[in-house]
Parts: C-alpha cells; sequence; structure tokens
C-alpha cells in the first residue's frame, strides 16, 4: 500500500485549514510503501488576500457648521462608517477617494446644503470597495448669514474740511496692513475679518514747515499773553510744538527754530498729529483735560465701517496755511505793497572788516518779517549781525545751519504793529571781504529756504525785498549811515565815499556848539567813524555832520545815559 502524509506550519493533514494569514508556507509530502520505501518533497504555499471589503455607509449624516471665524466645521470619513469589514483586515481605513490620506475634509459656508459623498474602505492588503452616501450641512446658528470679511474706511480732513493726502493709515501698527491717503483723503481697508479687534491709526511726518511762518508765530504769542485766544482746540494743539500740554514761549522758540531751519523736526512731536473725527472735547478752550483720541478702535467687527474719520492737525500752523494736498490752490492775500529793505552798495576790499546798517523806507505797521538772506561765501563772510531797534530783535532771530552755503534765515515778530523811520537801522551786517565786489553784486534776499514775507496785523503778506541805495550801481554821492541810533556806550557813523578823499566828521550839539571833530583819509567806498561815551560823555541830542572837499551830509545822533 501507498501512504502519503503531509506535515506543514499551517496544521495536520492535508487540510482544509481555515483562518490562515496571508503570508508564504511551507509543505513537506511524504509518500510511503508497505515495503518501508520512502520519498519526500517539499513546496512553498503563498496564501494572499484579494478579496475587497466589505462597506456599509450610514444613510446621510447631518452637520451643524460651527459658528467660528471664519464658520467651518472638520468631516471625518470614518464618521459615515456603519460596520463595515474584510475577510482577513481588523484594521481598516477610511478615505473620501482611493487616495487613503483624504480621511477628512473642512466644509465651510459655500458648502451649505446636501453634499454627495464616497466612503472608501481599504484593508491591510490595499484591497478597496466604497459605498455612497450624503451629508446634510446646516447653519442653524446664523453662522453664514454675515459676511466673512468687511470694510473699514473713512477720511483724514483738516479744520477747514480739506482733503489731506500721503497719510499712512495703519490697521492694528500692521506694515502688512497700510495705505496711504490720495489727494482726496480717503482710506479703505477692504478684507479685515469680522469679529476681531482693530486699531486704524493715521501718521505724518514729513516737511515740517508746511504752512509753519512767522505769522503764526504772532498769533502764537498773542494767545500766550492773552490778548487774542486761538479759537479752537485743534489750532491749540498745532500751538504747541513741543508737545508738552500746553502752549508757552518755548513752543515759540521750537517753531521759530523750524522756520530759520535750524531743525527739521520738532521736539518730542511729530509734524502732523490726528483727532479721531467724532471726539468731542469736553473744553475746547484746554484740549488736554482728557486725552484725546488719535487712533479709532473698533471692537468685535461685525460688517462695514466707512466713516472712521480723522481731523488732520499741522503742527505750528495756527492759521491753516498747509498744503494738505497737492491740488490746493488758496487764494494768495498779499497786499500790493512790498517791504524794502535798504543798504548803501559799496565796493567791498578784502580783509577789512564791514559793517553794513539794513534800514527801511516803508516799515510801518509791521508785526513781522521772514526771509532768506543770500550772500556769494566766495566773495564776503558775515561774521555778526547786530540787533537795531526792532523790539525784540536778537540774533535768535536769525539762523546760521546753511552760513557755508550763503544763507542766512532771519525771522521777527512782535505783539503790536512796529513804525521805524528810515534813519533807524533794522540791523547791522558785519561782514569779512574775502573779495573785491560792489555789494549788489554778492548779497540780497530771496525765498530759497524760508519764505520772504512781511505781516501787517490783519494778516495780509507783503514781499520782502532788499534794495541798494542809488538803485542799481555805485553811489556817486556822500552817505551816511548811523548804528545803533539811540546810543548808550558806542555807535558807528558808517558813510559811502564817492571818491577817494579825506573824510571830516563833525558833532554839535543843540546849541550849535563843536565838541567832537575827527578826519581821515578814506577810499572810495564804505568806510566809518566810531564814536563812544569818551567822545561824547554827557547825555543828549547831537547833530553830526561829514564833510568832503565837495559834499557834505548831517543828521541827528542821540546818546542815552
Amino acid at each position: 500500500d501507498i501512504t502519503v502524509e503531509v506535515l506543514t506550519n499551517l496544521g495536520f493533514g492535508s487540510g482544509p485549514f481555515t483562518n490562515v494569514a496571508p503570508g508564504s508556507y511551507g509543505a513537506t509530502y511524504i509518500v510511503s510503501d508497505g515495503c518501508g520505501n520512502s520519498s519526500s518533497c517539499v513546496i512553498d504555499i503563498t496564501v494572499v488576500d484579494d478579496k475587497k471589503p466589505t462597506p456599509y455607509c450610514k444613510n446621510g449624516l447631518t452637520i451643524e457648521i460651527m459658528n467660528s471665524q471664519p464658520p467651518m466645521v472638520e468631516v471625518w470619513a470614518s464618521d459615515f462608517d456603519v460596520a463595515s469589514f474584510d475577510n482577513c483586515s481588523n484594521t481598516l481605513q477610511y478615505s473620501f477617494s482611493p487616495d487613503t490620506d483624504s480621511t477628512s475634509m473642512v466644509l465651510t459656508c459655500d458648502d451649505i446644503g446636501q453634499i454627495p459623498v464616497q466612503m472608501w474602505v481599504t484593508d491591510e492588503a490595499g484591497n478597496q470597495d466604497y459605498c455612497e452616501t450624503f451629508l446634510i450641512l446646516q447653519d442653524n446658528m446664523g453662522a453664514c448669514s454675515g459676511p466673512l470679511v468687511a470694510s473699514v474706511g473713512g477720511a483724514v480732513v483738516n479744520e477747514e474740511g480739506y482733503s489731506v493726502q500721503d497719510v499712512m493709515v495703519t490697521v492694528n501698527d500692521s506694515i502688512n496692513d497700510m495705505v496711504m491717503t490720495g489727494p482726496d483723503g480717503n482710506f479703505v481697508f477692504d478684507s479685515l475679518m469680522v469679529g476681531f479687534d482693530y486699531t486704524v491709526t493715521p501718521a505724518k511726518d514729513t516737511n515740517v514747515v508746511n504752512g509753519v511762518t512767522t505769522f503764526d508765530l504772532v498769533l502764537i504769542r498773542k494767545h500766550v499773553l492773552n490778548e487774542q485766544m486761538l479759537d479752537s482746540p485743534y489750532k491749540i494743539i498745532a500751538a504747541d510744538a513741543n508737545n508738552s500740554a500746553s502752549v508757552t514761549t518755548a513752543d515759540m522758540v521750537a517753531i521759530q527754530k523750524a522756520i530759520l531751519h535750524e531743525v527739521d523736526t520738532f521736539p518730542s512731536n511729530k509734524s502732523w498729529r490726528f483727532v479721531d473725527a467724532a471726539y468731542q472735547f469736553p473744553d475746547p478752550s484746554n484740549p488736554w483735560t482728557e486725552e484725546f483720541p488719535e487712533v479709532y478702535n473698533i471692537n468685535d467687527l461685525n460688517g462695514n465701517m466707512d466713516s472712521v474719520n480723522f481731523l488732520a492737525i499741522k503742527i505750528g500752523d495756527v492759521n491753516g496755511s498747509a498744503a494738505p494736498n497737492e491740488f490746493w490752490n488758496p487764494v494768495d492775500e498779499r497786499a500790493s505793497e512790498t517791504l524794502v529793505l535798504r543798504t548803501t552798495n559799496q565796493q567791498l576790499h578784502p580783509d577789512d572788516l564791514t559793517r553794513i546798517p539794513v534800514t527801511s523806507d516803508n516799515f510801518e505797521e509791521i508785526i513781522g518779517f521772514q526771509f532768506t538772506l543770500r550772500f556769494d561765501p566766495a566773495a564776503m563772510e558775515i561774521v555778526d549781525i547786530e540787533p537795531g531797534a526792532l523790539p525784540n530783535l536778537t540774533q535768535a532771530n536769525f539762523g546760521f545751519s546753511l552760513i557755508d552755503q550763503g544763507v542766512v534765515t532771519a525771522s521777527w515778530n512782535d505783539s503790536r504793529p512796529q513804525y521805524l523811520p528810515s534813519d533807524e537801522t533794522l540791523f547791522t551786517l558785519v561782514v569779512r571781504p574775502l573779495s573785491s565786489k560792489p555789494l549788489e553784486e554778492v548779497l540780497a534776499i530771496s525765498s530759497d529756504y524760508t519764505v520772504a514775507e512781511a505781516y501787517f496785523e490783519s494778516g495780509d503778506l507783503l514781499d520782502v525785498e532788499l534794495e541798494f541805495a542809488e538803485g542799481q550801481g555805485i553811489e556817486s554821492a556822500l552817505s551816511a549811515v548811523v548804528a545803533p541810533n539811540p546810543f548808550t556806550a558806542e555807535t558807528t557813523i558808517g558813510f559811502f565815499n564817492p571818491a577817494d578823499q579825506e573824510v571830516i566828521l563833525r558833532i554839535f550839539n543843540t546849541a550849535g556848539n563843536l565838541v567832537y571833530e575827527q578826519s581821515r583819509m578814506a577810499y572810495k567806498g564804505y568806510g566809518q567813524f566810531s564814536v563812544g561815551s569818551s567822545e561824547l560823555s554827557v547825555a543828549g541830542t547831537y547833530i553830526y555832520q561829514l564833510i568832503t572837499s565837495d559834499d557834505a551830509v548831517s543828521g541827528k545822533l542821540v546818546k542815552t545815559r
């Protein structure tokens, strides 16, 4: 008899074997006869799982969208499984497509309604099958009823209602959320998520002297002296140049330095400040009774806002003359008159320290002036500027930061209009000539830096010009200018000499008695005599006389104390 025996690691005998896991197995077959003879062979048996899993889907699934920002909900493929199974695998994967990584999906307001769904089931051998069902996405909480994003916008204007250009407006101080106002002053942020808090902040810190002139100092001086108060909280804030929550002479000093181009910023302040346009000052005469809002805060944005408006304040400008935008074209209120400053043309002589008195033939009812004095730095140096008869005029009224470029700036004002006769000296330039040139060729008034203008108390403007005696050219007659006059310790009697010749100075008292005489040989051009207390020890009025061989001039001289 022939006997066949099978040995495997699946079990004893030839099977059948159940619950065999996929894999490779070995089987040994042994054949024996009745005579004791036997033979064997070994074969490999491979068990594979090629049967798809059996998917079972829920018959639809209803889900509520979450009231988040933005509204959304995450759904998993396994949420749709009922009792899917496989013949071999205990662990199954669930996905929304054959891609086993698509295990979930995010639904938004765009998906509200019924959505067809495929639930794919994958076993450990990679066999796949799917069932079809559906999902109903609901919005019972109204999460999708409002906009997901909203716009926030407004306008920036000055107190007169003119649009302010080039204001940088940011949201939450983020450079990524920044817009610049155009000529219309408008700004808008059109993609802000609703439900969040925002802070809108305007800023502009350019051109510190835009609209800032000496007439602003006139008005601020009157405010400080309680003579004429600034009539709005915005003007009072504009006058507070040093941001001290008060208006004092220190602010006037800061503004004057800017006018003179000594500084290009205000101390502890910006060129422009902004106030929420809807804000009402509790006390308009004192804008610092409480902190005024310079930003606009939005809590829990829930829709479009188009009235986030700001009122812009140009620091230092209290009469509203700052240019707010590129199209601003104000009416020029200049009077027909021109304030004429006058000096005597003369031939400069190198290394001869020279005093140049400046007078005016029409300094009448003037309450302030400013200008740029240009000179040729290759032809002369300005060594000093001596104050004259103008009240409150000191060296602080002149700016010397650009003197190496041949520029001196000037700004003077007073609380009262001033009248000076033509023989009174406004100020005296002390110069050191570096070349032999006529003065009129190397000295002029311009608006290159500080705009040349003067002011009546009404605010009407005058042009300012510098003229030289005898028009264009060197004088042909003897002339004289006295500065200072009146004087206490010493004065200078300057003269123009039309030729190289002797010049005699005689001084008489009011009784006609000669009290002092001096003579000197003088070159053609400008010369001078100095007279002090040692020559005139008694206070009083004197008459001076300058005499040459063919000419004479005279004038009044006053000695005080």
